[in-house]
């Protein structure tokens, strides 16, 4: 677990004082006073990891910023807690659009974090005031994108990554040919929180770039949109099909 890291995890429900006690139970039955000890650790050992492996999969907010904060703690946060609000939180405009869910509210505003030196562009969902979304606008002309990854990837692990970038050539009369790239990666972290409810977090890395019309126009650097959000979604568990056999 890397010491500069600024996501954090959901602390999973069971822990490991849960599974001493019944140990202890089962060493000093009677019964049982003479089983070898390597073996009921090794029981211990193995009943831990699986429960590990279900959780932990990936952050529940960015440092002091959390998934699950009302919205007057996000708004008391201070700059000594690494990460909090520099503007006042605006409803967002929707442009003439009415907003998808009526029970949520959202609002911008902008958050200072070690990620940049400069605020972050910010996207706060809440709904019944409690937050359920953050979405940050990273710079594509700085690191923090892959600042971010790496802090994740260090602390959960690679995550899911879905790349549907597609490479293209420019072919011209005269014989002169280049590639370009353009397209996204997503790459998505799940943290369980129950059976029903998870927190979803998705690093997005758009890239848009085009063939110039002829060589005499001057190749445009890709348009390159960059976010990463935290979102709190219902666990959706598909139906098994019933065994016939």
């Amino acid at each position: 677990m890397g010491r500069g890291s600024r996501f954090s995890r959901y602390n999973p429900p069971v822990k490991l004082v849960h599974l001493r006690r019944p140990a202890y139970l089962f060493v000093s039955h009677p019964l049982l006073s003479t089983y070898p000890m390597n073996r009921i650790l090794l029981t211990i050992v193995a009943s831990i990891f699986p429960i590990l492996s279900v959780y932990a999969k990936g952050p529940t907010g960015l440092g002091s910023l959390q998934i699950g904060m009302s919205k007057s703690a996000i708004e008391n946060l201070q700059a000594t807690n690494g990460v909090h609000l520099t503007s006042a939180m605006t409803p967002f405009d929707y442009k003439n659009t009415p907003p998808s869910r009526p029970d949520e509210e959202i609002f911008d505003t902008f958050i200072s974090t070690p990620l940049d030196s400069k605020p972050l562009k910010a996207a706060l969902t809440f709904k019944n005031s409690i937050l359920i979304s953050i979405n940050l606008t990273i710079n594509p002309s700085t690191n923090t994108l892959e600042t971010v990854k790496n802090q994740i990837k260090e602390k959960y692990g690679t995550g899911k990554i879905d790349d549907s970038r597609k490479e293209e050539q420019c072919i011209y009369k005269n014989g002169a040919n280049f590639k370009i790239m353009s397209g996204s990666i997503y790459t998505t972290w799940i943290e369980e929180l129950s059976q029903t409810e998870q927190i979803k977090t998705t690093l997005i890395d758009v890239s848009i770039e085009t063939c110039p019309s002829n060589l005499r126009t001057d190749r445009t650097d890709p348009i390159k949109i960059q976010s990463l959000i935290f979102r709190k979604v219902k666990n959706i568990v598909e139906d098994q099909p019933r065994n016939i056999f």
